[in-house]
């Protein structure tokens, strides 16, 4: 048997290839894991700084740091691009919930892996209190890695 005259419209192909692509995610990071080797947590403008395990028998801690990847301003709300390696932009139209500065840099309220802030929504100089999850990152003896 032989299809003839079978066409399918490119705009509906299209539509339908689009909303497939878009609904599925581009990368999901797995749940942060340095909270239960890492302490005294924070954010400093965009660097997670913790004082982590090295994973020697004397449990010698180090100061370790990472610069935050992907978690931008979206309206008020903070959001994650999973896959990227961008350097974090949400603390430049984001303050500290918690004015707590270090030296001239920002430090925003952190707790086990969610990061709180408030984050301007777009309209005005009108700020709203969100947080987000931040997926991904480990200790790795010592040194904080996504």
């Amino acid at each position: 048997m032989r299809l003839t005259n079978f066409h399918v419209p490119t705009t509906v192909f299209g539509f339908a290839l689009l909303t497939w692509v878009s609904a599925a995610p581009a990368f999901a990071r797995s749940p942060s894991s340095f909270a239960s080797s890492c302490v005294n947590a924070r954010v400093v403008e965009n660097v997670l700084v913790a004082s982590c395990d090295i994973g020697d028998l004397w449990h010698t801690h180090q100061i370790a740091s990472v610069t935050l990847q992907g978690i931008f301003n979206a309206h008020g709300g903070i959001l994650e691009d999973d896959g990227s390696n961008k350097p974090a932009s949400f603390q430049n139209s984001c303050q500290s919930n918690e004015v707590q500065y270090t030296g001239n840099a920002r430090e925003f309220a952190f707790e086990a892996d969610t990061l709180f802030a408030l984050c301007r929504t777009g309209t005005g100089n009108n700020y709203v209190n969100t947080s987000i999850r931040m997926d991904g990152i480990r200790n790795d003896r010592g040194h904080l890695r996504y």
